[in-house]
């Protein structure tokens, strides 16, 4: 069959599969019943991984750890990096692991730069992109799940990657000749629509085959993801979150005008929910 769902008439699927390991599945899961329950506060972020403080300041530490104690992992964005060191004292205190990402954020006119970088750079007659949605077959999320997992990242829930969860836009490449799936990339609703932070989106989740790796595949797919969501949904701004080392990734994002030195998320974890120290790169 094409499709392994159907749709409730909220536009949650009534089954769902979830990736990545079995205790990450089983976060996700908790993190999609909760979000079910507090869709409605503008406090609170999600687009298919974690429930997430979707601003530190307004929505304050205690909140924060409440997350992280309901869900076993969450992250809090648009954290002033002045408030960083306060947070990750909280999170230590309680026992929980502390990941720092810088939080990246559009700071000049990220959907001129991806225009510009689809007018330099074309992707190539040997690799097909296709749009994930409603009737995707099957082996298109599992495609875009292979190639996230091999770059170490975790791919949301299936309800979200077919846009019946969230708005996004989810993009496949694959080599022509063979059907491989060799490179993805993502923009997906974040905030709530009373939220000060509802006109940015989640952007991301770009990976590419080593084979493919040198063509500027994954630019160009992050760039198609940007104009296709601004096209559809009408937001042009994005965040994501990078590792201050990978010098990489904060390169692709300068191109698209998404700069740090402002703000920084951290993830806080409980130990003894999960095998591995890091859920997502």
């Amino acid at each position: 069959p094409r499709k392994r769902c159907s749709f409730d008439g909220r536009g949650w699927q009534m089954r769902d599969k979830f990736y990545g390991p079995t205790d990450v599945q089983a976060m996700t899961r908790r993190a999609m019943t909760l979000f079910r329950l507090v869709e409605d506060d503008p406090r609170f972020a999600w687009y298919g991984r974690f429930v997430a403080l979707a601003d530190y300041n307004t929505g304050g530490l205690q909140t924060f750890l409440d997350l992280i104690r309901l869900q076993g992992a969450s992250p809090s964005y648009w954290l002033p990096n002045a408030a960083a060191d306060e947070a990750k004292t909280a999170l230590l205190n309680e026992g929980y692991r502390a990941d720092r990402f810088e939080y990246v954020v559009t700071e000049g006119d990220s959907i001129e730069r991806a225009r510009e970088v689809l007018s330099a750079h074309v992707i190539g007659d040997d690799v097909l992109v296709s749009r994930l949605g409603r009737d995707s077959p099957d082996d298109d999320l599992d495609g875009f799940a292979e190639v996230a997992g091999s770059g170490g990242v975790l791919p949301p829930p299936e309800a979200v990657l077919r846009g019946a969860a969230r708005k996004g836009g989810f993009l496949l490449a694959r080599e022509r000749a063979s059907g491989r799936a060799m490179s993805c990339a993502a923009s997906i609703e974040t905030f709530h629509a009373r939220s000060s932070r509802s006109d940015h989106a989640f952007w991301g989740m770009l990976s590419t085959m080593p084979a493919w790796r040198g063509r500027k595949i994954a630019l160009i797919l992050g760039a198609q993801a940007m104009v296709l969501f601004e096209r559809d949904f009408g937001v042009s701004k994005f965040t994501t979150g990078v590792r201050a080392e990978n010098s990489g990734s904060m390169a692709l994002c300068a191109k698209l005008d998404m700069r740090d030195g402002k703000w920084c998320s951290y993830y806080g974890m409980n130990p003894a929910q999960f095998s591995n120290a890091r859920v997502t790169k």
